[in-house]
């Protein structure tokens, strides 16, 4: 082999090395990125230096200060209060909306995948009917008949929701399905439901991708229901409410509440989606 072809050779590993490592690099500053805003939800009460509904009209649209780091609202509630405290509320919806929407898509997953069939392909059909069905005008509809606040809008966008998850677990159910150890197992005469369990665990990766790419989505959808006065009511702080709440301070010059929680909206979203993203090529196998 040439000098050349040599040094091709070698410098090949390196790049592929670099390149791994600024891909672990991204993976980890995701997770951690993530774990600071879960953090943050789950300490925003303690962390919070007044009360979400602490009111000081002398106080009010204020900008930035030592007393009060973000400003305060139009009725002199401090923001970055309010901020913390509405994280708590918006990440339980939004965790609330993905978990009982991964149960439902993963129980029809493993369903479709063990019967197989009529009943996958009935599965199949009936999941293609809801898909069509905006899950937006579900949550209107539910929360129309029900009247706004929490419960409602979640569940019904968790419902709404849950045919998307069972449609991209269904494919990954299928293939563990057919696995060797799984027709192994069932000639041996194991439990169809300790059966079920490998394959859950075979597909766990991909549950767990979904779950984190589904969470910055429900945030999203579940901000935006609040946004339009259809989900949580003011005076409870939530980062929906606030950005529909500030739109009167931003055209009065005071964009601090508007901008504060709209900024926490967009990081949440973007950092769960992403980290979702890159869970699903790496655990799936598609580096």
């Amino acid at each position: 082999m040439s000098s050349v072809g040599t040094t091709q050779a070698l410098r090949v590993p390196r790049f592929g090395r670099r390149r791994l490592g600024r891909r672990s690099f991204y993976t980890v500053f995701l997770l951690a990125l993530c774990a600071v805003l879960l953090l943050v939800a789950l300490l925003g009460p303690f962390l919070a230096p007044y009360a979400p509904d602490a009111a000081d009209i002398l106080a009010a649209n204020q900008g930035p200060s030592t007393a009060h780091l973000i400003g305060t609202d139009s009725l002199g509630r401090d923001v970055l209060s309010r901020l913390l405290w509405g994280a708590q509320l918006s990440y339980a919806a939004a965790a609330l909306i993905v978990v009982i929407s991964i149960i439902l898509g993963t129980s029809i997953a493993l369903t479709s995948a063990w019967f197989g069939g009529a009943v996958d392909a009935a599965s199949a059909g009936v999941l293609n009917v809801f898909i069509a069905i905006p899950g937006m005008l579900v949550a209107i509809i539910a929360v129309t008949i029900l009247g706004p606040g929490f419960w409602a809008p979640v569940v019904a966008m968790a419902l709404a929701s849950a045919p998307y998850a069972a449609r991209v677990l269904r494919s990954t159910a299928i293939q563990e399905r057919h696995k060797a150890y799984v027709e192994a197992l069932a000639l041996s005469g194991v439990s169809t439901a300790r059966i079920n369990g490998h394959i859950l665990r075979g597909i766990s990766p991909i549950v767990l991708a979904q779950t984190t790419f589904g969470f910055g989505v429900a945030l999203l959808e579940f901000g935006a229901l609040s946004f339009v006065g259809l989900g949580v009511q003011p005076p409870t702080a939530e980062w929906g409410a606030m950005v529909i709440a500030g739109r009167t301070e931003m055209l009065a010059g005071n964009p601090q509440q508007t901008t504060a929680a709209a900024v926490m909206i967009v990081i949440s979203v973007v950092a769960f989606s992403l980290l979702g993203e890159r869970l699903q090529r790496t655990l799936g196998g598609r580096r």
